[in-house]
């Protein structure tokens, strides 16, 4: 065979040489899942969107689909894979695949207990167990083929029970002292297993242990999903009687929360007080607060409680339009998302539960990192690392706050920094090995194209113990875009997202990166999300009017810069900066073209120790080749490495096909990369320019699967 699969227990599937040939998010494990156990059916493209994306619409739920599928390419190539897909439909290919459920199944038909018990493992859990959580609809689908497949081995087990040994029924179990005298007699059983015994009597004990082991443990652990983390409970908000858009915001804050954090890897449940059964005294916390209509403007305060002891961790207000109560409630509950896996103990390795001091100054720290306010967030990750010092994600949250905080335009004291952060974070790691995070902080201390590998070595290592670590996927992605291997980067960065979709760092680094790669029919919709969940996040913004500045609408971007809430994201230079390129965009005549080469080339002049590539990549856009290199190749101006992905950006073909483009990648250091790895960047796919491939062996895409590649 030349893949086998489990099951029982955590899903794994390995090819024929022993090798994890799983995608690493678990929303693409259950869909593998799901394919693999639909027993070859042909499953249409559309049922699988609703299983997996179902809250999402038909242009991104089929984009997810091709991203889920291009993640599980393993599986899907060669001459025999183990899943076919064409552009309808996808179905597994049976032929290829040996299971645990296969050998369960022959185990009990043969009444083989040492089969049984060998099929089942050591610490037989739930059947898929590490998939429960994703999604409403996931945990459905597990719930019926958990059932499906128990009904499926007790029915083969009951045949062969009742085919001469006593019958019996698996439907039935046994009590608990039977279950222990048929336990003693199958242990019987295995002491003479040495010496010649009565056909029978073997046989009548093997289906007797089998009948208490498929009934007393098949049932128990078979269709157990795995128990909630943590429990939180919503107090539906104060709002008056009256005031109809505040009920709104009342009402439906619970469902819109319980979407949000449906995909948290702690697997939360959500509750709302009042509900029945549900208790206060039984959350670990406590979301409440009030909304009311004010002013014409819809206003809420929302706090977040630890729910024994009452201390207030996190309060935030909110305001939006009465008339559109559903925005609100999207936008605590995005806001509420973040601080909620902050606070949790899953989002830093199942560490026990901490201080409400401490918690109070995490979360703190939480909110000023997804505002991107990093020198601000150092100090409260030091005073939780002082009041916590076994809190290893707090370690490693203050490593990489420290790296990505260190100065570079002083090399002694961002050498001082990088050394600070590489201590917590091996520290973090000496306290809890899975802390992924501190993988990214120690590649983060290793600046320079130089160290482009060994980075990538590193963080490939932070995978393997986080699979589903939104910022080590998001570095990976980072490193592997500065290197022209765009499609791969973008992959991780849709992996990032996934992993904290509600984040707004990590969404508008996913949006820019898809609208200057050629896909802004994807992007406009997500910034459209983004503007709405995030209104007043000056990243989502900044990110937001670049796209829409460079390559989206310039209308839009006009009504933007005139907008009077973010006045100070740019400053007044910037701004008439901007305001001349959309002339330009508007009307591209020879006379505002010349105009907008001679600004750049003034700006550049004004700063001859900067980076020139940027700049000549504008001037490139413009149709000015030749004056572009001329400008890049000039022998001032710093090197900054997180430049060089922008020569691999959209619309640059006529600069990509001059053969300077060899020398300037060999000036910037991004030649010895593609001669070691053999890996070409994505604008070689299509067979050109023709410098590709000359300097090297390797065709021009490869995946990063490990350091034999690196």
């Amino acid at each position: 065979m030349r893949f086998h699969a489990r099951f029982v227990g955590a899903f794994a599937l390995e090819d024929a040489q022993g090798q994890n040939v799983l995608p690493p998010l678990r929303k693409t494990r259950a869909l593998v899942a799901m394919i693999l156990l639909a027993r070859g059916e042909a499953l249409s493209r559309s049922d699988l969107i609703k299983f997996a994306w179902k809250d999402r619409d038909d242009e991104q739920g089929r984009a997810s689909l091709r991203q889920a599928l291009y993640e599980a390419r393993r599986l899907t190539q060669g001459e025999s894979p183990l899943i076919y897909a064409n552009r309808t439909t996808v179905r597994a290919n049976l032929a290829v695949l040996e299971s645990d459920l296969d050998r369960l199944n022959a185990a009990a038909r043969g009444v083989d207990l040492e089969a049984l018990e060998a099929a089942l493992g050591p610490n037989a859990s739930a059947l898929l167990a590490d998939l429960d959580g994703i999604s409403p609809t996931i945990d459905a689908w597990l719930a019926a083929i958990r059932r499906e497949k128990l009904a499926e081995l007790r029915e083969v087990a009951n045949a062969a029970a009742g085919g001469g040994h006593g019958g019996g029924s698996l439907g039935q179990g046994p009590g608990p002292e039977v279950a222990l005298a048929a336990a003693d007699r199958a242990g019987e059983a295995a002491d003479v297993a040495a010496t010649p015994r009565p056909p029978n009597r073997t046989r009548l004990l093997a289906g007797a242990a089998l009948l208490v082991l498929c009934a007393g443990v098949a049932g128990a652990w078979w269709l157990r999903a795995a128990p909630p983390h943590r429990v939180l409970a919503v107090e539906p908000l104060n709002a008056g009687q009256g005031d109809g858009p505040a009920q709104a915001v009342s009402r439906g804050l619970s469902g819109d929360l319980a979407h949000a954090l449906v995909a948290n890897p702690a697997h939360i449940v959500v509750n709302q007080i009042g509900e029945p059964g549900v208790r206060a005294a039984d959350a670990d916390f406590i979301v409440s607060g009030d909304v009311a209509t004010l002013g014409g403007r819809l206003q809420a305060h929302v706090q977040l409680a630890r729910a024994r002891s009452g201390a207030i961790l996190w309060a935030n207000d909110f305001a939006a339009d009465p008339g559109h109560p559903d925005v609100m409630r999207e936008q605590i509950a995005t806001k509420a998302d973040a601080v909620i896996n902050c606070a949790l103990s899953a989002r830093h390795g199942g560490a026990a539960r901490i201080s409400d001091e401490a918690d109070r100054l995490y979360l703190k720290a939480c909110d000023l990192v997804e505002q991107y306010r990093l020198d601000e967030a150092l100090q409260p990750f030091r005073e939780v690392t002082v009041l916590e010092p076994g809190f290893a994600r707090a370690w490693a949250d203050l490593a990489i706050t420290e790296a990505l905080t260190a100065d570079p335009s002083d090399p002694k004291r961002q050498a001082i920094a990088y050394r600070e952060a590489a201590a917590y974070a091996r520290h973090a790691l000496a306290l809890d090995p899975r802390t992924g995070l501190a993988y990214y902080a120690l590649a983060q201390g290793m600046p320079g194209i130089a160290n482009w590998r060994r980075r990538v070595e590193i963080i490939a290592d932070g995978l393997k113990v986080e699979p589903d670590g939104s910022e080590l996927n998001n570095a990976m992605a980072t490193e592997l875009m500065r290197v022209g291997r765009s499609a791969e980067g973008i992959a991780y960065y849709r992996r990032s997202m996934a992993a904290d979709p509600l984040n707004p760092i990590k969404t508008a680094t996913l949006f820019h990166a898809l609208a200057f790669n050629g896909q802004l029919d994807e992007a406009e919709p997500m910034i459209d999300r983004a503007l709405r969940l995030w209104p007043q996040s000056a990243v989502i913004w900044q990110y937001a009017f670049v796209v829409e500045l460079r390559v989206g609408d310039p209308r839009r971007a006009e009504a933007m810069l005139a907008d009077p809430d973010h006045t100070l994201v740019r400053d007044d230079k910037e701004a008439d900066e901007d305001r001349q390129f959309l002339r330009l965009r508007r009307d591209p005549s020879p006379k505002n073209i010349a105009a907008a080469i001679g600004r750049e080339l003034a700006l550049s002049s004004a700063d001859p120790d900067q980076d020139q590539l940027p700049a000549a990549l504008r001037i490139a856009r413009l149709g000015q080749t030749d004056l572009a290199y001329r400008l890049a190749l000039e022998p001032r101006g710093a090197m900054d490495e997180d430049n060089d992905e922008v020569m691999f950006r959209a619309g640059l073909t006529p600069f990509w096909d001059d053969p300077r483009f060899m020398v300037l990648a060999a000036r910037r250091g991004l030649l010895p990369i593609w001669r070691a790895t053999g890996v070409w960047p994505d604008v070689c796919a299509t067979g050109r320019p023709p410098w590709c491939g000359q300097a090297g062996p390797g065709g021009p895409i490869a995946s990063v699967s490990g350091k034999a590649r690196l």
